[in-house]
Formats: C-alpha cells, structure tokens, sequence
C-alpha cells in the first residue's frame, strides 16, 4: 500500500495566494506573505459585536444572526431590540414593563416566548407573552409567580424552572396555549439559566439556593427528558444569574454572580465560560466583560450572542459573540 509521503509528498506546496477551497489538514506556504498556513480547527473565541442602544439586565433567545432581547432593568423594561449579527433594532415594546422574565431561548427571533418575571415595581407574575416578529400577545399564565428563572425550548413547546420567592422548584411545561405543571426540580433555586430544544428535553444549571441576605450559589446541573429530572455533572464554577442558550447536548453558559456570602462579599460578575456535551461541562474561551443577567442566545453551543448585564457599577450595551471551534485558515509560522 501507498504511503502518504509516496502519494502527496514531503515538501510543502507553496502558493501566492491562499488557496480557495482548502481541505482540512492542508498546509501551504504563502510566498507572496511569508508564513505557512493550514486549513484546521481554530480555537473558540468571544469577539465583539454591535452595541444595545439601551444598556440593561435583560434575558434573550434567538441566534446570533438573529436574536432578541426584551424587557430590563432599570426603567426601560418594556424595551425590545433586534439583533442581526452586527447591530440591534428597537422594535415594538412590550404591553407591561417585565424584567427577570423566563425566555423560551430555543425560540426562533419571530416566534418567541417570555413568562413569568416581575412586573415592576416589584412584584412578581405568572403572564406570558407571545411574540410573532411583529406584535406581543397574552399566552397562558405559568403555575406560579416567579422572576429569574430558566427557561427552554420554543413558543409551541417550553419549559420553565426555579425561580424566586424567595427561591423554588417549581417546573412546567408550555404547549402553546397552556402551561402544565411537571414534576420539581431537586434542587430549589433561582437566578439559573436553561437551554433546551422542547419540553422534553431541557437542561438547567446553576443558580442560588438561598435568599438575601445569605446568598450560596450552585453549579448543580438537571436534565428533564419528558417524565423526570436527573441530577448530572455539576458546572465547574458555581455561579447565578448567569446566561445560557444551547440543547441538553450541546449548551453554553457565560457571565454569572460566584461566590457565596452576604454582600457585599459576593462577587460582582464573572467572564467565565463553559460548554456542556450532555455529560459533563468544560471551560472554553471567555468573554471580555465580567458581568451578570445578561440576555444570550444560540441554538447550539457552537454560536451565541451576550448581550447587556450588570458589570457593577454600571449597565452595559455591550454584545460578545461565541464561535466555537470553526473550521478556518490559521497561521502556522510567522514571516
């Protein structure tokens, strides 16, 4: 049989320029700049993208070339923007100011679903609402009264979990119309996040177990396959109010509140990353800004968007973008 070497050769072909349709584990070298190039896997990465243009704690769902994010806090929380990839829309407010809302973060940007939140100025409620790319409508009311909870999957089959007050287990699901009860979560928990591709089939992690003025955050992950939850391998850094997008295969978390206390020994934002497979979490690149109860959104782990959040002492406008293990040109060697 035909070695490589016998085949291919044992030189590197050099180019003028990069070669158009490159296949993975090519290598060339680029006369014209100097340097040896390959086609391969590129590492994760955060990168910058447009700016909201209203700073604000706020929850998402969509993709990264097509997200949203309603609602807020403080004072703008009926506020809605649009995200194309490079910039954000303003685009029709919500009926009632919410904030600390559940997103349906599967939900496609022009079928979108929030509930429950609070409804300033501070009381908590069991509405939701139905986004159809242009108009917000009244959908069935959620089992409880709750804000920052986590929530999953999309307008016609969601899930929702956690919440406070002062910290719960409560869990439903969503089929368009009507919200049904499920069975508890463990572990009893608010400020945590969810990814999910349906109501029956969700993650959700982290969160606090406990309410101010104590405040213990979790990393404790669960997965609900349409009849049970299942405790599975915890995040590697606990954490709350933290963002997260994806499936029960394939989710992302970013940001967050760690450590556990009275304040102020509570940290005041993280820019700490992970990846979960459906078994077991790991740490991937991170973002730029340490921040909380920012909006994300993304079908998969692979690509999301972070937007907005608290970095103490202020608000922030600003949207990191994930892209997770593209396939690219790199360089091997500098000139």
């Amino acid at each position: 049989m035909a070695t490589y070497n016998e085949i291919k050769g044992d030189t590197v072909e050099v180019r003028a320029t990069d070669p158009a349709n490159p296949q993975i584990g090519e290598i060339w070298y680029n006369s014209t700049t100097g340097v040896i190039k390959g086609y391969a896997v590129k590492a994760s990465a955060w990168s910058s993208g447009g700016n909201l243009n209203n700073a604000r704690e706020t929850q998402g769902f969509g993709t990264l070339t097509a997200g949203l994010v309603a609602g807020g806090s403080p004072g703008i929380a009926s506020t809605v923007e649009e995200y194309d990839g490079s910039t954000w829309t303003s685009s029709t407010a919500l009926p009632a100011d919410r904030n600390q809302v559940g997103p349906a973060t599967q939900s496609p940007q022009t079928a979108g679903l929030i509930f429950a939140g609070n409804s300033p100025p501070g009381s908590a409620t069991n509405t939701s609402l139905e986004w159809d790319g242009s108009t917000w409508t009244s959908g069935g009311n959620y089992p409880a009264s709750l804000a920052r909870l986590a929530g999953a999957g999309t307008q016609t089959s969601a899930l929702g979990a956690g919440g406070k007050y002062p910290h719960s287990n409560v869990a439903a699901t969503y089929d368009g119309s009507s919200w049904t009860a499920i069975s508890n979560i463990g572990t009893a928990r608010y400020g945590l996040a969810g990814g999910g591709a349906s109501d029956s089939s969700a993650v959700i992690f982290g969160g606090s177990d406990q309410s101010f003025p104590t405040f213990n955050v979790v990393g404790n992950t669960e997965e609900w396959n349409g009849s049970s939850w299942s405790e599975v391998n915890n995040l590697n850094t606990a954490r709350a109010y933290l963002g997260g997008c994806g499936t029960q295969t394939s989710a992302l978390v970013g940001a967050g509140l760690i450590g556990s206390g009275t304040p102020p020994a509570i940290s005041m934002g993280s820019a700490i990353s992970e990846e979960y497979d459906g078994t077991s979490w790991a740490a991937t690149a991170n973002p730029a800004i340490a921040r909380h109860t920012t909006g994300m959104g993304g079908t998969a782990s692979t690509s999301a968007f972070m937007a907005g959040g608290n970095t103490v002492p202020g608000l922030s406008t600003a949207t990191e973008e994930y892209n997770a293990s593209p396939i690219g040109t790199v360089t091997l060697t500098t000139s």
